[in-house]
């Protein structure tokens, strides 16, 4: 859920404000860059004002981040938020009030997060650069990166990882992810898929550059699809369960 308000702060001795954005708990999002650049500013830290309307005002000061979110058509500024616990809580309090679904980043079918409760839910993916050459999902002698699974649906996911290889993979190139079984469950899955959106960061705790890479499913190996389907029925299963 977003709420539609104005957000301003201050980089380099310039004051930024702009109106209409797409604010989340996660942070303001596609927004322009005007005269700041991702190459010189990304990962800069400011104050951000947030001005939210509801039947009266509501202003909160929290602490951003800049992030880069690119996609098949856009390039643009994120504004990742770091919230105390009140004043997240009278955020929340404003999007059960006021919240509506994202202009963006719609899907046909929702994503499942990852969550630590969830014993099926793998945590690691290896991926692989493509070679249509080499063949649909061929990855001997690749050398993979391991990244965290942050989310899956049936057509894709999102992945993130600090290994620095990951920023020579383009948007619209075509990869081979490989997803490591997890509990009980013991079957690797091998699908083909094309890059579709990046983020772009730095790590709070540490300062490394982080990447997330979202994909589409284009294919999925034919000896792992029976897999793949009987993986997301034990996660759908067991998530209902926790839920309940």
């Amino acid at each position: 859920m977003t709420i539609n308000g104005k957000i301003s702060f201050e980089i380099e001795d310039q004051t930024y404000e702009l109106e209409g954005c797409e604010i989340s708990e996660e942070g303001a999002l596609f927004l322009p860059w005007k005269n700041l650049s991702p190459n010189q500013h990304l990962g800069l830290k400011t104050q951000v004002t947030l001005t939210i309307k509801d039947t009266e005002t509501t202003n909160l000061v929290v602490e951003g981040q800049l992030q880069r979110e690119a996609d098949l058509s856009q390039d643009c500024l994120n504004i990742k938020f770091y919230w105390t616990p009140e004043k997240l809580n009278v955020y929340k309090d404003l999007e059960k009030k006021i919240g509506q679904e994202p202009k963006r980043r719609q899907r046909k079918l929702p994503r499942i997060e990852g969550n630590d409760k969830l014993k099926y839910f793998p945590k690691n993916i290896f991926l692989y650069k493509s070679s249509v050459d080499a063949g649909e999902f061929n990855i001997l002698g690749g050398i993979p990166i391991i990244s965290d699974l942050r989310d899956i649906s049936p057509h894709g996911a999102l992945v993130t990882t600090e290994n620095q290889i990951s920023f020579k993979i383009e948007i619209g190139e075509e990869v081979i992810l490989v997803i490591e079984p997890r509990g009980a469950y013991n079957h690797q899955v091998r699908i083909r898929a094309q890059i579709v959106r990046t983020i772009d960061e730095f790590a709070r705790e540490n300062g490394n550059r982080i990447r997330k890479l979202g994909m589409k499913f284009l294919k999925i190996h034919p000896l792992d699809l029976q897999h793949f389907k009987q993986l997301m029925t034990l996660i759908i299963e067991e998530l209902q369960g926790v839920k309940s």
